[in-house]
């Protein structure tokens, strides 16, 4: 079943031809202390034929020769002191897919929390294990992906060393499985989910743990107070990335919707019906266009109802898939708040206030060489 949105800044229809073309070069940083390279950690992403059975369970051999992260460290509440929560990461690369494993320890597996399984819903109650990469090695911009022990599935775009946005939807997928001793993931993230600079030999990557109960973080680099797992500056180093490739990079969504109106009488019936999609070819692994036609929102939430009772206008985020794709692009004035906001997207589709048709809609948007 789809639903409508009927918010007028999520929906819309551009009635004549519109063009917004936003070109910004990469001008504007982050200034934020850098962890020097010989104090980086480091792993190896082993290439192996698989085939893996993402189940949650480490059990094929082709795990037995995976680079392998040995340990997480405590980052809060104490960093560095042990604890009895071993959680050993090993990372494989079958053709074109990344492939993470976690091994969580823990002495109470029936205290294991999970409180939701939705989508980018609210984990801060659950055991989590998060992974974030920085796939252009720019320090700055990447991908944070995070599961709960039931596999309910988040992710998000990095455009800050604090704050990520979990608008953003990948494909990808993982699995979750209970035993004696605690828990265990297999992650699975598809390169063709990924923008990233090719032929780079290695992504900055972090890795975290949190146990709720405990209220304790272990994380591989950076495990310290002052520091954020989404801080991309401070991340260790994956390797043996040089040979992903993204094929073809093609990708194709399309919708039918349709219904039917009767006014109860034998001749008093009508169908209506439509259909559209978004078509994406990413033509190099940096660099993606993205068109649109007949434009449907109807997979987008409702935003939630807010009263204002100020004299400021609400802010909106944005959700629509078409949108998100490089939004955290536009971030890099993020340390303003919402005060300034180089492309705001949420008013496409609107005319004083009035929705409007988008009968269709192209956008480019990634990077080439040294440039957004």
């Amino acid at each position: 079943m789809r639903t409508k949105t009927s918010n007028a800044a999520a929906t819309g229809r551009w009635l004549r031809p519109a063009f917004t073309i936003s070109c910004m070069a990469a001008l504007i940083g982050t200034c934020h202390a850098e962890t020097p390279a010989e104090d980086r950690r480091a792993v190896t992403a082993r290439h192996t034929q698989g085939p893996i059975r993402l189940d949650g369970r480490l059990d094929e051999l082709a795990w037995n020769s995976a680079g392998v992260v040995a340990e997480l460290v405590q980052q809060s509440p104490r960093p560095g002191e042990p604890t009895p929560y071993k959680t050993v990461v090993r990372v494989l690369i079958v053709k074109d897919t990344l492939y993470f494993g976690f091994e969580c320890t823990d002495p109470e597996p029936d205290k294991i929390a999970i409180h939701t399984m939705a989508r980018d819903g609210f984990t801060l109650g659950d055991d989590t294990v998060s992974i974030v990469l920085d796939t252009y090695g720019d320090h700055r911009t990447g991908y944070l992906f995070q599961i709960n022990a039931g596999g309910a599935r988040a992710d998000g775009l990095i455009y800050d060393p604090e704050h990520p946005s979990y608008d953003w939807d990948g494909i990808w997928d993982a699995r979750t499985a209970r035993s004696k001793d605690g828990w265990s993931a297999e992650i699975e993230i598809p390169s063709k989910t990924l923008n990233f600079r090719q032929g780079l030999n290695s992504w900055g990557l972090n890795l975290e743990r949190f146990v709720a109960r405990e209220r304790i973080t272990l994380r591989w680099a950076s495990p310290t107070l002052d520091s954020f797992l989404v801080d991309l500056s401070r991340a260790g180093s994956l390797s043996g990335l040089e040979d992903l490739k993204q094929g073809r990079g093609l990708e194709f969504s399309p919708y039918l919707i349709g219904r039917m109106t009767d006014d109860f009488t034998p001749e008093g019936r009508a169908w209506h019906g439509t259909g559209g999609g978004d078509f994406t070819w990413r033509i190099t692994p940096q660099l993606a266009a993205v068109a649109t036609v007949n434009t449907d929102f109807a997979e987008t939430e409702v935003d939630s109802r807010q009263i204002n009772l100020t004299r400021f206008p609400l802010f909106f985020p944005e959700k629509r898939a078409f949108f998100l794709e490089g939004a955290n692009q536009f971030e890099f004035a993020s340390g303003l708040g919402d005060s300034f906001i180089p492309f705001f997207s949420r008013r496409v589709g609107l005319l004083e206030g009035q929705q409007i048709p988008i009968n269709g809609g192209l956008k480019l948007n990634g990077r080439a060489g040294r440039w957004n």
